[in-house]
């Protein structure tokens, strides 16, 4: 439990340093501003929703997989 804990802390912490990194991007209005402002926003959105979809992508191909996968006889007994 304290690794999985530790693992979706260090995925949220990178998230949020490219998600930073993107917002002076997606708030200038200076030369260029128009073609760098919908880039950021959606270079932003994509790294948020890719972060909060991935684990329930995951889990649901886990889950279909594992049904799917065929067990040698005598084994079914060892596995969780």
């Amino acid at each position: 439990m304290k690794m999985l804990r530790r693992a979706c802390v260090r995925s949220l912490m990178k998230t949020l340093v490219a998600s930073l990194g993107f917002v002076p991007m997606a708030l200038t209005t200076g030369a260029g501003g128009e073609v760098q402002r919908p880039l950021a926003i959606v270079v932003i959105g994509g790294i948020i929703s890719s972060t909060m979809l991935t684990p329930m992508v995951l889990r649901t191909l886990y889950v279909l997989l594992r049904k799917n996968a065929s067990v040698p006889a005598g084994v079914e007994e060892s596995l969780p």
